[in-house]
């Protein structure tokens, strides 16, 4: 379980990165969030912005300069 790997981490070294966090909740092979499901499209958890609004692309254009 994701949760005891978590705590199991923090007992070894007194603390856990947010790197290692956050690598452990998406990425992990059997617990991984991005590695069991796929979150993304229209009827998944995450819609990527262009599809909501053209404004996305607008900030992002601003910002390449």
């Amino acid at each position: 379980m994701l949760e005891k790997l978590v705590r199991d981490k923090i007992a070894q070294e007194n603390y856990i990165t947010i790197k290692d966090f956050i690598n452990l909740s998406l990425f992990h092979p059997e617990f991984g969030y991005y590695i069991n499901q796929n979150p993304i499209g229209k009827d998944a958890d995450f819609t990527t912005s262009p599809e909501i609004s053209q404004i996305f692309g607008e900030i992002i254009a601003f910002f390449s300069d």
